[in-house]
């Protein structure tokens, strides 16, 4: 199954360095990504929009598997652990709930030896 995207995008796209693919698998999305010391806020650490970009696009995406057009209207975000760069990292997002037009989304930022670094919530309104 092929989720919806814009080749133009700047965290999914496929000409983007961040360049996100992702997979559906067992009722959400997962992208595999390496952040490159370009996305840096201080030295050593990934820059927190960048991060809540990254957190959004997984939510957005588990989203268009369920609704064909939609809005983002809010998204917090929960920093645990610092993200390097060079170092892979799993985003996964999922619909918890769609209520209405409302749909209500999670997405968690881990490493790779199983540690959470961030958390996302978000509310999408379909349109």
């Amino acid at each position: 199954m092929r989720i919806p995207g814009h080749d133009g995008c700047f965290v999914c796209g496929k000409d983007s360095e961040i360049g996100l693919d992702f997979q559906p698998y067992d009722g959400r999305v997962c992208s595999r990504f390496r952040p490159s010391e370009k996305f840096q806020s201080f030295e050593g650490i990934i820059h927190g929009g960048v991060l809540a970009s990254v957190l959004a696009e997984a939510m957005g995406m588990a989203v268009a598997l369920k609704v064909p057009k939609f809005l983002g209207r809010k998204v917090e975000v929960e920093y645990h652990a610092p993200v390097r760069p060079g170092k892979t990292y799993e985003v996964c997002g999922e619909v918890l709930q769609v209520d209405g037009r409302k749909i209500f989304a999670v997405a968690h930022l881990h490493d790779d030896g199983g540690n959470l670094c961030a958390t996302a919530r978000g509310l999408f309104i379909a349109v």
